[in-house]
């Protein structure tokens, strides 16, 4: 298992299937939803959500597999809403058999009442298959910010190959991002300083035989910066 941190845009995929590293015939969509914020309104509040989505390669005979898995494990908070039911359940159902003490099965059975037999069961099987999903998930994304997303690989081999397709747009964690993102807008601030031209964005072709949209972007906003203050009068 490895993580990887990356930008928005520019992600490669192998050309494999993300489970056994063989064919890909299809694409399969991996999201990851994160509060973004609470609209508060007169009779009921509104909880706002930020979805963020990947598209990995998966063969057919891994489609509807890792399909199931991947909705089941994913952040979102259909999926904290379940477990958070399928814990109060489990605990309800625990403290039940607890004050039951000491009396035989059958006569146990009878005293949890039907409720809790089902809810007992529901929160096993929740748990069971959350952490069978978490198994079989061949890609997820374990967590995003403003300037990317770290994406969780399971199979060492895929990992490897996205790691050499990958090798100038991918990094340890979501803070090298942003420290990576800061050094880009600074390299932009200082080229303005020195009188250098736009065009000679380094991270744009012909200046580089590696071309990067996101880095030339930040670059960009680095330069606008030190060109807005250069003509902002000095207040004396």
């Amino acid at each position: 298992m490895q993580d990887f941190a990356a930008w928005h845009k520019g992600i490669h995929w192998p050309e494999r299937c993300a489970v056994c590293d063989g064919k890909a015939d299809r694409l399969l969509a991996v999201q990851m939803s994160a509060v973004s914020g609470v609209a508060i309104g007169i009779p009921h509040a509104k909880i706002q959500s930020k979805v963020t989505q990947v598209r990995h390669p998966v063969c057919d005979r891994h489609y509807w597999r890792t399909w199931i898995a991947s909705g089941l494990s994913q952040r979102s908070l259909v999926t904290l809403g379940l477990g958070v039911i399928a814990v109060c359940l489990l605990l309800q159902a625990t403290l039940q058999i607890a004050s039951l003490g000491s009396a035989d099965g059958h006569a146990a059975f009878e005293g949890l009442g039907w409720s809790s037999v089902l809810g007992l069961a529901y929160g096993l099987l929740f748990w069971f298959l959350y952490f069978w999903a978490k198994r079989n998930t061949p890609v997820k994304i374990a967590g995003a910010s403003r300037e990317g997303l770290l994406i969780r690989i399971t199979n060492d081999g895929y990992a490897q190959r996205f790691s050499e397709l990958n090798r100038h747009n991918i990094g340890s964690s979501l803070a090298w991002l942003k420290t990576e993102k800061n050094r880009v807008a600074e390299q932009g601030d200082l080229a303005r300083q020195a009188g250098m031209q736009r065009s000679a964005n380094p991270y744009r072709a012909p200046n580089t035989a590696h071309a990067h949209e996101v880095l030339a972007g930040y670059w960009d906003r680095g330069f606008d910066v030190a060109e807005k203050r250069g003509r902002t009068p000095v207040k004396v």
